[in-house]
Order: structure tokens, then sequence, then C-alpha cells
């Protein structure tokens, strides 16, 4: 040896070092091996559908109408962020939800049309789309071609031998809840009798469908049945059990399999010890709105009253709205239905639905704490309510109040604590990355969304993307629209078919406009044309709402087809458009042979 330093080691030393280095090692590769074997936390998806994202916000005046003590709770153990829907319609938003792609790229433009096939088999149509007049099941599964969809949310973790379990509303069409293993789930919206041509005026509604196809045949009309009428809104009142009693049957099974996981737990049980996968889903705070005593008591009255005089006195003449929001506001029957009354009863009853999803969340949430599993909680809706605001019911708007969802996340994987990041701006379509980071799963590169965990874990992180869109083509609306956030600047674009080409882009600033009464597009030609450059990298918003109006004028033409006589269904154009007359069938005819 050259080293001078040397010293020189007797035989037992050498062995007695032999034997701890053997030993070091070996302790060092079974400590390797117990963390490599140690399964990543588990996931419990909590989602809510219709809840405005800013009640949530404590930074917001929505956040002191109710009382939300569990959600509160959980947002003080994480991260809460400033979220936004894909798509401001249920069916759509779940589906781009699901998939991670945005709405366009799949197809799914309304609540009748959104995931159109079996995943798992895509030569079998969804059984939904198959049978609507319309459609159809080769259609279908052209359309399900074009979309590509490589995989869901579940159908990932169920292919990474996780435990997936999905309970409650669904609603993205067929693909995600056609696999047998995963029960209890509810597909798409129930489309009643659409697969018929009945004119049964008692039993047959066909307006989703006619209002989504023939939408920028601009029928300005109130599209609600003569029948429906503002019961639509308030169903009954003072219910003792609340609205959508399955929405407890939702509850009770997602307590059912967490409480199965504590009675199935030991050496014998393998699927007990796998990281599960559990979405709970509840149908409130949807329409039609109607609550109880137990959940309107969590409703601070006067801070509902206050909120609502200033929604009044925010309201202008209908014909100073813009008009795509005109148009809206009329289809919706809002100057026909809603008086001082029902204003209230409808806002009242809505927050006493929220009352009771905080609730039904906080049973789940106490369920799996039970359990002792490491589990990484997100709650979050899929679009959120207008509630009169901008003179709007529902959702399918752009507004803040439609387009805000609530977003909530914590557990194991978010170090962050009691943060809210007003300055991290995310989006449902951020829902599948971050899910599969949070496992340590690869995240396939044709998703759309951004993995958030990096911001639920250091305040240094940067997002990649620093914008959110949305868009919306369907129903109750004439023409697309299409929605760009990035800072505190928010612009609506809409789609160029005559006669919509006029209709101006709104740009609104939220630090100093929260309400969005004063669109400042025309002061800020630079922001705009930015602003439509990044959705533009994002979404083909122009030819997007060229595709979806040609494809409204193909169904509708096939729709007619199926008659015996024009009659039949223009009798169901009646039903659909309160006051359908000759200048609204001219409209359409118009509308059928203009080429786009």
């Amino acid at each position: 040896n050259n080293n001078n330093n040397n010293t020189k080691m007797t035989l037992p030393s050498l062995v007695v070092a032999a034997v701890v280095a053997v030993a070091v090692s070996c302790a060092t590769h079974v400590v390797g091996a117990a963390a490599a074997a140690a399964p990543p936390p588990s996931i419990l998806f909590l989602q809510c559908d219709e809840m405005d994202g800013r009640i949530l916000d404590s930074s917001s005046p929505f956040s002191k109408i109710v009382q939300i003590p569990n959600l509160r709770k959980l947002a003080s153990r994480g991260v809460t962020m400033t979220a936004y829907t894909n798509n401001p319609l249920c069916a759509p938003s779940r589906a781009s939800m699901f998939t991670g792609r945005y709405t366009s790229s799949i197809g799914a433009y309304s609540n009748v049309k959104s995931i159109t096939v079996d995943l798992s088999n895509t030569s079998l149509p969804d059984p939904t789309c198959a049978k609507i007049v319309g459609y159809g099941p080769e259609w279908c599964v052209e359309q399900g071609r074009k979309a590509n969809i490589e995989s869901t949310i579940n159908i990932a973790f169920d292919s990474a031998d996780w435990v997936v379990h999905l309970v409650g509303k669904m609603d993205t069409g067929g693909g995600p809840v056609m696999n047998p293993k995963l029960t209890n789930a509810v597909g798409y919206h129930d489309t009643g009798n659409w697969s018929t041509k009945s004119t049964d005026v008692e039993t047959y509604y066909p307006g989703d469908v006619l209002h989504t196809w023939a939408r920028s045949a601009n029928i300005s009309k109130p599209a609600f049945a003569p029948l429906e009428g503002p019961n639509r809104w308030i169903n009954v009142s003072n219910q003792a059990g609340g609205p959508f009693p399955g929405d407890w049957k939702v509850t009770s099974n997602c307590i059912e399999f967490l409480q199965g996981l504590v009675a199935a737990e030991g050496p014998d049980h393998a699927e007990a010890a796998a990281p599960f996968f559990l979405y709970c889903s509840v149908l409130n705070p949807h329409p039609p709105y109607y609550s109880n005593a137990t959940f309107e008591a969590f409703v601070n009255q006067t801070a509902l009253n206050q909120s609502i005089a200033q929604m009044k006195r925010d309201w202008v003449p209908q014909s100073m709205l813009h008009p795509a929001v005109r148009y809206s506001s009329v289809t919706e029957g809002v100057a026909d239905y809603f008086d001082d009354d029902l204003v209230f009863r409808m806002n009242l009853a809505y927050y006493g639905q929220v009352a009771q999803v905080d609730y039904m969340m906080g049973r789940i949430i106490d369920a799996l704490e039970k359990t002792g599993r490491p589990t990484n909680i997100l709650f979050t809706s899929d679009h959120g309510e207008q509630r009169l605001q901008h003179q709007l019911v529902e959702k399918m708007s752009m507004y803040e109040g439609s387009a805000r969802v609530p977003l909530v996340v914590a557990g194991p994987s978010v170090t962050r604590r009691g943060v809210h990041l007003n300055d991290t701006l995310a989006s449902l379509v951020d829902l599948f990355p971050t899910f599969l980071d949070m496992a340590g799963l690869p995240i396939p590169s044709f998703l759309d969304g951004q993995s958030l965990l990096p911001a639920l874990q250091s305040p240094a992180a940067r997002l990649k993307r620093d914008f959110v869109v949305s868009e919306f083509l369907g129903d109750e609306g004439n023409t697309g629209e299409f929605m760009i956030r990035q800072g505190t600047w928010k612009l609506v674009v809409y789609g160029d078919e005559a006669p919509y080409q006029a209709y101006v882009p709104q740009l609104f600033d939220l630090a100093t406009d929260p309400n969005e009464m004063h669109n400042v597009a025309a002061a800020h030609p630079d922001v705009v044309a930015k602003l439509k450059q990044l959705l533009n990298s994002q979404i083909d918003y122009v030819q997007v709402n060229r595709d979806a109006d040609n494809e409204g004028r193909e169904c509708i033409r096939r729709w007619m087809a199926a008659f015996d006589s024009p009659a039949e269904w223009q009798g169901l154009m009646a039903r659909a458009y309160k006051d359908f007359d000759d200048t609204d069938l001219h409209k359409l005819y118009q509308w059928l042979n203009r080429t786009n």
C-alpha cells in the first residue's frame, strides 16, 4: 500500500469489519425494501354538484352566508385553491375531469353527448347515446373513434391494482362506468323519453336535446315546458329528508366501504391492505332547489338578504345585458318567473343544500379517520351556480358564480396547512394528473392538465401553466362561450357564426371588479389580444364552435327525418320552446340551410 497513513488490520478485525459491513448492507436493503413496499396513501375523492367555489373562499362575501364546518375543518388541514370548471355543465365537465382532457378534444359538448362509447370495447356505443333519435349506435361509435380516449382516472387506478370504488353521480357517459367491477355509479343524465318520438306533452320533454342542437338558430324563447313553470326551481318546500334522497344512500355506501376496510384488516386480506381510490359524488346542491329547516338553520339570513340586495342593485335592464347573456336570461325564463319571494326562497334553499353537502362530507371523512389509513382527500364540484346573479340561473355561464368551483386538498401528500392559494389557478382538468402524481404513477403526455402537487407542497413552486381555460357549447345559450383567466384578468369570447361574430368579448379585472360588472375589453386591447393567443394555444375556439354548430345541424336533420310528418316534430319544438311560432320556424329553416 502506497498510502503512508494506512493502518494495519489483523484478520479478526477484518472479519469483524466484514460482518459489520454485511450487516449494515443487509439492514439497508431491508429498510429500502420496506420503503419500496410501503403503499402510497389512498385517495378519497369527494364531489358535489353545482357549488359556487366562492362559498369556500374566505375572502368572498359569499363565504359568510352558510356555515360549513366540516369543509372548513378540511381546509384548515390542507390547501384551498382558486379553481375553475372545464365546462359549466354537468356531463361535459365530468367527462373532461375524468379523462384529463378538454371537452372539445373529446367532443363532449353537452349533457346528451359526452363519452359516447364503452372504453373497454370502443366498438360498443354508450347505451344512452345510442338510443337518442338524431344520434344512433353507428354515429356514437364514430364519435368515440374521433375522441380517442386513452384512459380515465378510474381506469388508470384500476390498471395499477388499486381498489377502485365509485359511488354516486358520474354523469360522464357510459365509458368509465361500464366496468362491472365499479359499482354504484350512475352513468348519464336520465334521458327520459328522448329515445322516442312521443308527442305526449305530459311525459315527453325534448328540450335539453333540441336546445343543444339548435342553439345557434337563435330561437329566443323561454326554454321551459309549460307544465313546469317556477316549479322547475322550487319543487317542494321544507322536505323532512331534504332534496335528492339518493345522496343519503351515496353517503351510507361510502361509509360502509370504509367500514369494510377496517373489518377486513389482517394478513389474509390483501385487498384491504392495497391503496384504494374512493369516489363519493352527491347531487346536491343541484336544482330543483328545496331544503328543510334543519339545514336552513345553518344559513345566515341577514348575510343572505344583504347578498340578494347587492345582486339586485347590480341588475340592469335586460336590453343592456351582453347579447349572449341576454339570450340565456330569456331562455331561462328569468323575467317570466322570478319575483322577490322566489328569488329569496331559491337562494335560501340552495344554501341549505350546501349545508347538507357539508354534513354528508363530514360523515364520510369521519368514517375515513376511523380506518387509520393514510389518505389524501380532495373535495370539489363539477361547476357552480348563478342564483340569479347577472339575471341567470343554474350554470351554463362563464361568470364566477357558474365557472368557479371549490377545491380543497388535504392529506399526507399535502405538506402545506390552512393555506388559500389566490395566485395559483387550478382547473378540474388538473385532477387526473394530480391524483397520478400523489400515487407515484406516471403522468401520460396526452393529458391536457398538469399536476397541482408541487403547489400543494411548496410555496416556492411555480406551475408550468399559470392560466386556466373553460368552454361551453351546450343548451340555453345561442353561441359557444370560451373563457381564459390569467392572474386577475378574465376574458370571455364567443363563436363567430352569423349573427354572433359581432358579439364583443368581455374582459374583467377580478381584483377591482369581483362581481364582473364592468367590461373593460375596449380599454385593454393588448390584454385581450394576449389572452386570445393563450386561449388559442389550448383550444381553437373558432373552429370548435363551428364544429359544434355543424354537428347540431346534422343531428336536427336526422331527428326531423325520423318523423312521418313535419307537424309531429314541430309540435315537439313547441314543447321545447314556449310560444314557438312561425317566426321561430323560419329561423330554424334559415339556420339549417346556412353553411358554416
